[in-house]
């Protein structure tokens, strides 16, 4: 299994992005007991820090480049979109925007980028392309 599959069954798909949004390339060392000042404990709290130290138990792990993370959160992205049927009081792609973290902008390219349908969507002119 693949660091990227451990990391989703130990801590969930949203927190692993996560993970590697921000440390993506990494080589990380991860205690055996997480700690509040840790670096990890700052990034996805003190409970999902603490299930990848009982995972991993003082082992290192190399974290796939940040460029796989990114394919994958796309993907995420795109599969969410088509399955929301609102954003909750906000347009569809604010609401992905929020939720992976990136602006209106990336996320409206991101789903532009395999021809995801965007109708419905309130897009500036000066948007699209």
């Amino acid at each position: 299994m693949s660091v990227l599959h451990e990391l989703a069954e130990v801590i969930g798909h949203d927190a692993a992005i996560k993970l590697g949004q921000h440390l993506g390339g990494a080589r990380l060392y991860i205690p055996h007991q997480m700690t509040d000042g840790h670096a990890l404990v700052a990034l996805l709290g003190l409970e999902l820090a603490q299930k990848l130290s009982d995972y991993y138990q003082g082992e290192h792990i190399e974290l796939p480049s940040k460029q796989l993370f990114k394919q994958i959160r796309n993907e995420m992205m795109r599969r969410d979109y088509e399955s929301l049927k609102s954003g909750g009081g906000c347009s569809r792609a604010d609401w992905l925007a929020i939720k992976y973290g990136v602006c209106r902008r990336q996320a409206l390219n991101i789903l532009r980028e395999d021809g995801v349908g965007l109708e419905g969507e309130p897009v500036q002119e000066a948007l699209k392309l």
